[in-house]
């Protein structure tokens, strides 16, 4: 068999093409006349769910989280410094809160009375009538730099305190503070966070980052 026998490539008969284009011509026809229809009806039935579920989207209304549930009330507050205060003293004897109490009177010649929020590892009071100090007795193993007090007193100004070393009441270091006005965040945590109270959220925050 010799090479003109067997052509090196294959070629169609422009008859052979005209009629195949005739043959599938009803065909796309009919895809196109029958597809849209089924597709439109697709969407059709498609719709209605995609709305529904954007209409829920949109129509109903956020309701934020109420993280106030989550947190301690004022009288659990009250309850930790309880147990706070007789952990410290039953740690921390034969030192009583009633030697607190007389060393905080020595010191500011006032009627004493303990802070609503309290430490593991020290105990607080307030002391003093006109001009009252915080008076704090801490742990030997909670002692205060007093470096950082200061460079905390210089950044902060008067949202922190100015505080002063004193003498020591047995194993217990004494130290005598500025009393800085307002609550405890562990106190009133629960009416900054609350849901229609947003702004008192946000100036904490703000006040926090100055």
């Amino acid at each position: 068999m010799t090479g003109r026998n067997c052509p090196s490539t294959f070629r169609l008969h422009p008859t052979i093409i005209l009629r195949s284009v005739l043959c599938t011509l009803p065909i796309v026809l009919f895809l196109l006349l029958a597809l849209p229809p089924v597709f439109h009806t697709s969407l059709l039935c498609c719709q209605p769910l995609h709305h529904d579920l954007t209409s829920q989207e949109t129509s109903q209304p956020h309701h934020p989280m109420d993280i106030t549930k989550y947190m301690v009330d004022e009288a659990g507050i009250q309850a930790l410094s309880n147990h706070q205060i007789a952990r410290f003293f039953d740690k921390n004897k034969p030192i009583t809160q009633e030697n607190c109490h007389e060393t905080a009177a020595l010191i500011t010649g006032g009627p004493i009375a303990p802070t609503p929020a309290q430490g593991m590892t020290s105990y607080t009071v307030i002391a003093g009538g006109v001009n009252p100090k915080a008076i704090q007795f801490c742990a030997p193993e909670a002692a205060l730099d007093m470096k950082v007090m200061a460079l905390a007193k210089s950044m902060y100004k008067n949202f922190a305190p100015g505080c002063e070393k004193r003498d020591s009441l047995g194993p217990l270091i004494v130290y005598e503070m500025d009393v800085v006005a307002g609550v405890a965040f562990s106190i009133a945590q629960r009416e900054i966070c609350a849901i229609n109270k947003y702004s008192l959220l946000e100036r904490t925050v703000q006040d926090l980052a100055k």
